[in-house]
């Protein structure tokens, strides 16, 4: 209970934060004007929106994931609030669930207003570009949807992490610069495995294997081929995907308890 009461607190802060607000607002313009870039692209209309729309949510996404979960911490360090939570019995478990909860809640808001304005904008280009070869407006919903959750699983795994390197610092600058980090690295993990193949020993083609092994794949939440093709299959599949997320996520909390255990507050 501590922890839904933490994680509300949490959340109403961070929608109030005009830094977050920026980046939703900015977000939507993008994928307002995204149907201004179809003239670059004739016959590839509504293919275009898709990509554009996409990599924007992705995107903006982990910019509101990183920033709202890595100053949660520092910023209540700074006002120095944390050490009047922590002075009461509270685990400090539970703060961190709390803060991690809020931090969801926040994400979740700000997915769903971008998920909404995309659909509107494809329900519009679908209605705007009549094509009897294409599929009807409720596969392309019923894939976007399925983008949409998979993109918030992967900011389940960003924020944990994030909060996992907030608990070391004491500003909120350097669990955005690793959380964007770890993002451009999860979108391009699959090149380590390619540079695996063609190490030049095999002791470094055993490091960077590891690397791979070890770091998340955020490729496999980047349904970017299937929405433009309204292809609904998920190859991993949904689930399987979620247990991927859901164990990232709790290693990363757990290394952020670990560290928080050992903090002198």
């Amino acid at each position: 209970m501590n922890s839904i009461v933490i994680g509300l607190n949490a959340y109403r802060e961070s929608i109030r934060k005009k830094t977050l607000i920026a980046f939703l607002l900015f977000a939507m313009l993008v994928i307002g004007t995204s149907t201004f870039l179809t003239v670059l692209s004739p016959g590839e209309e509504i293919k275009m929106v898709k990509d554009v729309c996409l990599s924007s949510i992705s995107f903006f996404g982990m910019l509101i994931a990183v920033f709202g979960a890595g100053a949660l911490i520092p910023q209540e360090t700074d006002n120095r609030t944390i050490h009047t939570i922590l002075s009461k019995p509270m685990r400090r478990i539970t703060y961190l669930l709390g803060k991690y909860l809020g931090a969801q809640l926040t994400i979740l808001l700000n997915l769903g207003l971008m998920a909404v304005l995309f659909l509107v904008i494809l329900y519009l280009q679908s209605r705007r570009y009549v094509d009897e070869s294409q599929a009807p407006f409720s596969a392309t919903a019923l894939v976007t949807m399925k983008a949409m959750v998979l993109v918030f699983f992967e900011m389940l795994v960003l924020s944990a992490l994030a909060l996992a390197v907030s608990t070391l610092s004491t500003s909120a600058t350097l669990p955005v610069i690793v959380g964007i980090f770890i993002y451009i690295v999860g979108h391009s993990v699959n090149y380590l495995k390619n540079l695996s193949e063609h190490a030049p020993s095999e002791f470094m083609s055993i490091i960077i294997r590891q690397f791979y092994l070890i770091l998340p794949n955020f490729s496999n939440f980047y349904l970017r081929n299937q929405l433009i093709h309204n292809d609904p299959y998920v190859p991993q599949g949904i689930l399987k995907l979620f247990a991927y997320a859901f164990l990232y996520a709790a290693f990363g909390l757990l290394i952020a308890y670990l560290l928080f255990r050992k903090k002198d507050m």
